[in-house]
């Protein structure tokens, strides 16, 4: 396509067509080099006639001295078929038309031709030049005395921008004769967009409104939710009021998913979400984040006002959620943050409403409104659990160990491995704070490997010294139904080279209560490798002797609670007389726990117990000092033949 370079001066002084010939005809002068410069930079290839930027544009420039000779010149010129690309307007041109006028005139009927309007005064302003032509990208405003490296600036850009235009409205028009020879195979291409994007807008609010809301309750999920949050608090923020927000947690769920099934955790889930919305406003807002984890959002409510409200979701549950015949009990946990007390931002108050909601659960309040002084005691528990994974995995536990005595032949029989930990910072951490701490970060099964090793280690150092005494380790109930479990034993007492009779498994009686199935099972198996178990803290738990008869276990640990003060105790006594009394009668050696002193220590003697653990023989000891007490306390061992014990 041949470039269009055509460019009509109208002005009414001669002596300014003079001067923009000079700016834009010259061939030789220090400006060309400079324009020709910034063309290079700016165009490079000339994508109209393929000619590189770095040949001269050469303008062919004509004059008009009035708005109506200006006028009749591009008619003619567009007449020819060859228009002009670009017209410098003077705005004073009397006793004619002005330049706004001129263009005025000229737009209406050849609006693509690009202007410049010159003037020195300040015959218009620009907002009244807008409101004569129209905010367009077709002028330009230039001032006299005029610059000419503006000038050369406007002419090249827009005599350039006029050929693109005019390129591609050559470009359409062709299109256009294709798109009118094709009308009719349009039409029905058309209409049958339309109905596929009719259903493409459906399914987009579909998986819209999938995306922003949970599947089950069709109510709002956590991305809507949070959207609808970060709203709140810039509306709160604007007009001082307050707000806040619920986190809701169903108790024990996951007993509800596991004893009745996941169709009746959905159907609780979902009736939850209709009893919230009944209790709300229309103006709340209620999603279920995940899981069991509910969450609403109050505006223009305080304190007062959102407790009142939490005892209402609450008692909206007191009747039964009722699916399949079955009859659920359900209670919550509701955490309340209040904007802006509790934090201005969406992070620090789900955090705060979250903090208060544990609050709640764990105290069993029903709802808490968010206490720093509780959050610092979570937030303590919680870098409590990350020193404790620091701990265990820098080796940094140690085992204590503890002796149990045969109360018929005077002499030590046994250990209990005991771990313990001692906090750089805090000290002494008691194993009832650590090891639900390592059930909860999943690190149980790391410990209780540890244990093995260091334990199995122990024992076989003590058989190799002459004491032939058994090793106690306790399982957790995570480790109890390890299937693992077996093949970690036999690998630890091969290590050690021990024989399995030495060693013994303490378990609850509740470890056995969960999954009897299971737990028969497992016993059995770890009767048949030789090793035996011991039923720890009896009588905490809801089990009961005529249960225990069906596990193959040989020994009972009857619990501390009951023999602490067993020589005051007129009814604990009776407890711990028929416990040992049916023990026996079914072939069970019975152990007490937490023996303090002679008299409790007689009592069991003539009770018949079979064995004693407890501070008044030994507190708690180091393997060093294990050692020594094996070979020289009153209860010391009855040594046999060096390494008697071990598979060597």
């Amino acid at each position: 396509m041949e470039r269009n370079t055509r460019i009509l001066i109208v002005d009414d002084n001669k002596s300014i067509h003079e001067d923009f010939r000079k700016v834009l005809c010259s061939k030789k002068n220090d400006l060309y080099n400079e324009v020709n410069e910034l063309e290079n930079e700016l165009f490079g290839e000339d994508e109209i006639s393929g000619t590189s930027a770095k040949v001269r544009m050469e303008y062919q420039v004509d004059s008009a001295y009035q708005g109506q000779e200006a006028l009749a010149m591009i008619q003619t010129a567009e007449d020819e078929g060859r228009p002009y690309a670009l017209a410098f307007m003077d705005v004073r041109m009397p006793p004619g038309w002005d330049g706004v006028e001129t263009i005025s005139r000229i737009w209406l009927k050849f609006p693509y031709i690009e202007m410049v309007l010159c003037t020195a005064y300040s015959d218009y302003t620009w907002n009244e030049i807008i409101d004569k032509l129209g905010a367009t990208d077709k002028l330009l405003f230039l001032r006299k005395p005029f610059d000419a490296i503006a000038v050369q600036q406007m002419a090249l850009t827009l005599v350039k921008k006029w050929n693109l235009s005019e390129h591609a409205r050559s470009y359409v028009k062709k299109l256009e004769v294709e798109v009118n020879d094709r009308t009719t195979q349009l039409k029905t291409l058309l209409k049958e967009l339309e109905v596929k994007n009719e259903k493409l807008l459906n399914i987009n609010e579909d998986l819209k409104h999938i995306a922003l809301h949970d599947t089950l309750t069709k109510l709002p999920n956590r991305a809507l939710f949070n959207d609808r949050l970060q709203h709140s608090v810039e509306i709160a923020q604007r007009e001082n009021h307050k707000f806040a927000i619920f986190n809701i947690d169903i108790d024990k769920f996951k007993e509800i998913n596991d004893t009745h099934g996941h169709l009746t955790g959905d159907a609780v889930l979902y009736e939850i979400g209709e009893r919230l919305s009944l209790v709300l406003r229309t103006s709340d807002t209620i999603a279920r984040l995940g899981g069991d984890e509910f969450a609403l959002i109050l505006p223009n409510i305080d304190d007062g006002a959102s407790e009142l409200l939490a005892d209402k979701i609450i008692r909206s549950l007191d009747s039964p959620v009722v699916f399949a015949n079955q009859n659920i009990d359900v209670n919550i946990s509701i955490g309340i943050a209040i904007y802006p007390e509790h934090g201005d931002s969406n992070e620090v108050l789900l955090k705060h409403a979250d903090s208060a909601m544990y609050n709640a659960k764990r105290n069993g309040l029903g709802y808490a409104v968010f206490d720093s002084v509780e959050d610092s005691k979570r937030q303590d528990r919680a870098q409590l659990i990350s020193d404790f994974k620091h701990a265990v995995n820098a080796n940094a536990l140690h085992l204590n160990y503890q002796p149990i005595v045969d109360l018929n032949s005077h002499r030590i029989i046994g250990v209990e491995a005991l771990a313990r930990w001692h906090h750089p910072d805090r000290g002494m951490i008691s194993p009832d704070q650590f090891i639900p701490l390592a059930e909860k970060k999943g690190l149980i099964q790391q410990l209780t490997l540890w244990v093995f090793d260091v334990a199995f280690k122990q024992c076989a150092e003590w058989h190799e010294m002459g004491a032939k005494i058994t090793m106690s380790v306790n399982l957790s109930p995570r480790n109890f139904l390890d299937p693992r479990l077996l093949n970690e034993i036999s690998d630890a007492l091969n290590k050690w080279k021990l024989k399995p009779e030495w060693i013994r498994l303490e378990i609850t009686e509740n470890m056995t209560m969960s999954q009897p199935g299971k737990a028969f099972e497992i016993i059995t198996k770890l009767e048949n490798l030789g090793i035996e178990i011991s039923i720890d803290d009896f009588g905490t738990g809801y089990s009961s002797l005529s249960y225990l008869k069906k596990l193959p276990v040989k020994e009972l640990k009857i619990d501390k609670s009951f023999i602490i003060d067993l020589d005051k105790d007129h009814d604990n006594k009776v407890i711990v007389n028929s416990t040992i009394n049916l023990a026996h009668d079914l072939g069970l050696d019975v152990v007490a726990e937490g023996v303090e002193n002679k008299n409790i220590l007689t009592i069991l003697q003539e009770l018949g117990c079979n064995r004693a653990q407890g501070y008044h023989m030994c507190k708690p000891k180091s393997a060093k000092e294990m050692s020594r007490w094996i070979f020289e306390s009153e209860w010391r061992v009855e040594q046999k033949n060096k390494a008697q014990g071990s598979t060597n």
